[in-house]
């Protein structure tokens, strides 16, 4: 039997309803019902008095106590333990109030369901209500359902009801999981809760209700759904949650306080990790959250939004201080980056750009900069676009802040391989710079300015201009030695980037001396381990690959990957770029097999993180063909190739340096194929180009 203890009527009428289906006298039964004398109270007691003479009788019994609100409250009017009546049956009581339930002692056992099921019981249990025995499909159908058994059971009860159709007979788990990816989750529940007699909500309804009944209650609750409404599912620092709550509203004070109102909401789950205490919600909750909220931040969007990216730029400034500007540091940091691809989600929706220049109070180069170290290039540079017109409209367009925004642009779009727009960005900066510093800040010889010269130069290697970015890293050389001295980082990273654009005009041992320079500075300021250290080694090893050193340069390259695979973990480019150059080395060495798997690594991950036209996708494209050309595999490197020309041509125009190499080697296939007019043609175009 289930008892409803959300109040005292509830309970009323769940015994009222308990001893008509024992069987107890009717007319005893109604009279207190009906009793006018009698308080609520005394009503209970009396109906509890009857059935306990009914109870008896039973071998076993098992009492569902739900929605318990009030253990003070409905204490006296349960089951007491040592009653002889009540003494061969147990009682299972819920409640969302964690503060109610009892310590666990030899008579009492708490077990927390808020988490879902066990795993392999979750399975089972939709195997027995759908009558499908898949094991896999079923396993990603708990997990997308967090293991909770109300929407277990809606989803199974689903499957089977349209199983039994003739026409749908073939309706499975897949066909079900689409259901879900298209957001029509609620529509799959109202089978069950149409036939459920003893649960008629849907586990939609019950969590609306829930969300609801809290949200009236409680307005520290209310500030954190809004919160989590506008952030990813994944985990979610507390103390950012707490911050985003001070900023919002001035009357919440105290952080206890609003640690204490989250610990008693059973809808927020907190985990205790290493790094600190997370909070999540279920799929199903959060949904329920995002819908209910809609009215909400209509009315508070601006304050939700301004406290969103306080909160953010206060936890990056507390928890990682200057190192959340560092490459180094990405893992640190892994957690909140979703969170900031799901923010700028959400404010796109919430505003037009035309009023986004209203709307915040702060800049957001710090945000862009995380979202830019996770390789989130296209989130980076809307942070940086919102940072740069609030900035524009608070201190003017020609301001430091603005001309460094600029440079970040431009940094987000090299990196996307736009290398137009990020000279136009890095030029933009470049001016404010010279023109606000003036003589007395040193002028052109600002640390600042060497710096938008450093990436000046970086542009214009990548646009094939080799020369031209030798002269703007040399610039940026003379002023940081003047400035910060010749053992200084920043003077490391442009001996490094001197080093590339030599290699690239064929100057490898000069190459390799500027090289060696940056590693020792690195080594000397940074340790064996950080990810600096991993890119130069990165470019010594494509320097000795350059010089016939095969050996040496899979060494360096292996000492990029473990660097980098620790600091920025498995799915980063420039892991991808390590690979990218093991499989040329291993290509070199005859070792073509591993050469292509290494190459496959790369493309992964570049295709997840960069997308299928960018520069660097159409580089592993073009390697991945020269490997299949020495397989002889001929049509798969011909293939490969055209992907690598189709992207370079798109990317960047038909006269680039990289476009001639696509050429000359699509000549070469085409050679090996016996089409040698067309082999012809292709060299032709490459020579031409060169």
């Amino acid at each position: 039997m289930t008892l409803n203890a959300e109040s005292l009527d509830t309970l009323l009428e769940s015994y009222f309803s308990f001893a008509r289906q024992l069987k107890c006298p009717h007319y005893a039964v109604t009279s207190i019902l009906n009793s006018k004398d009698l308080k609520i109270e005394e009503k209970i007691a009396n109906l509890k008095s009857l059935i306990s003479t009914k109870i008896g009788s039973y071998a076993s019994w098992l009492l569902v106590v739900d929605n318990l609100k009030s253990m003070s409250q409905m204490h006296d009017h349960l089951p007491k333990r040592g009653n002889e009546q009540w003494a061969r049956g147990q009682l299972l009581i819920t409640t969302q109030d964690t503060t109610s339930i009892p310590l666990t002692n030899s008579f009492i056992q708490h077990i927390s369901v808020s988490k879902g099921m066990d795993s392999n019981e979750s399975i089972c249990l939709l195997a027995r209500l759908s009558g499908i025995h898949d094991n896999e499909n079923g396993k990603m159908v708990a997990q997308e359902l967090d293991c909770q058994p109300l929407a277990l059971a809606s989803a199974a009860t689903y499957v089977k009801q349209i199983r039994q159709s003739k026409l749908t007979s073939h309706f499975g788990w897949n066909e079900y999981r689409e259901k879900l990816e298209q957001g029509t989750r609620d529509s799959t529940e109202t089978t069950l809760a149409e036939t459920n007699p003893s649960y008629p909500k849907s586990m939609t309804k019950a969590i609306t209700l829930a969300v609801e009944e809290m949200m009236a209650s409680d307005k520290v609750i209310v500030r954190a759904f809004s919160f989590l409404s506008l952030c990813a599912p994944q985990p979610l620092s507390l103390e950012i949650v707490i911050n985003y709550i001070l900023n919002v509203d001035e009357e919440i004070e105290y952080k206890e306080m609003i640690m204490m109102r989250i610990q008693r909401c059973s809808l927020l789950l907190l985990d205790e990790e290493e790094t600190g205490v997370y909070i999540r919600v279920h799929q199903v909750v959060r949904d329920v959250i995002k819908t209910v909220m809609k009215d909400y931040l209509a009315s508070h969007r601006i304050k939700a939004v301004n406290g969103a990216v306080t909160a953010f730029n206060r936890f990056i400034e507390d928890s990682l201080g200057d190192n959340s500007l560092d490459l180094d540091h990405t893992m640190q940091s892994n957690s909140i980056a979703p969170h900031l691809k799901t923010l700028v989600e959400s404010i796109e929706n919430m505003f037009s750009k035309e009023n986004l220049s209203h709307v915040f109070k702060t800049g957001m180069l710090k945000l862009g900069r995380i979202c830019k170290n996770h390789c989130n290039f296209h989130t980076a540079i809307k942070y940086y676009e919102y940072s740069l017109v609030t900035f524009q409209k608070k201190v003017g367009p020609e301001h430091f802040h603005v001309a460094t925004t600029y440079s970040n642009l431009g940094s987000v779009h090299m990196a996307l391989g736009d290398f137009e727009q990020a000279k136009k960005n890095h030029h933009h900066a470049l001016n404010i710079y010279l023109k606000q510093l003036g003589p007395e800040h040193l002028g052109p010889e600002h640390v600042d300015v060497a710096t938008i010269y450093n990436e000046l130069g970086s542009v214009h290697q990548a646009l094939g201009d080799f020369e031209q970015a030798k002269e703007y890293h040399r610039h940026a050389l003379n002023i940081r030695l003047k400035q910060l001295g010749p053992e200084h980082v920043d003077v490391a990273t442009i001996y490094n980037n001197l080093g590339s654009v030599h290699q690239a005009l064929g100057d490898f041992e000069q190459a390799k001396e500027y090289h060696h320079h940056a590693l020792n500075i690195h080594l000397k300021q940074l340790g064996p381990e950080h990810v600096d250290v991993a890119t130069i080694y990165n470019e010594l090893g494509s320097v000795h690959q350059d010089l016939g050193d095969f050996e040496q340069a899979k060494e360096y390259h292996h000492h990029a990957l473990n660097i980098h695979l620790k600091q920025l973990g498995p799915e980063h480019v420039h892991v991808a770029t390590t690979y990218n150059n093991l499989g040329s080395v291993h290509k070199a060495l005859g070792d073509f097999e591993q050469a292509k798997k290494n190459h496959h690594h790369a493309l992964s991950i570049r295709l997840k993180q960069l997308g299928p036209e960018h520069v660097h996708v159409a580089t592993i494209y073009n390697n991945l063909g020269s490997v299949h050309m020495v397989l002889g595999d001929f049509e798969q490197a011909k293939k490969n190739h055209h992907h690598a020309l189709n992207i370079y041509l798109k990317q960047l125009g038909p006269e680039h340096v990289h476009v001639a190499t696509i050429y000359n080697n699509l000549g070469s296939v085409h050679r090996a194929l016996g089409d040698f007019e067309q082999a012809k043609k292709n060299h032709h175009h490459a020579l031409s180009i060169l």
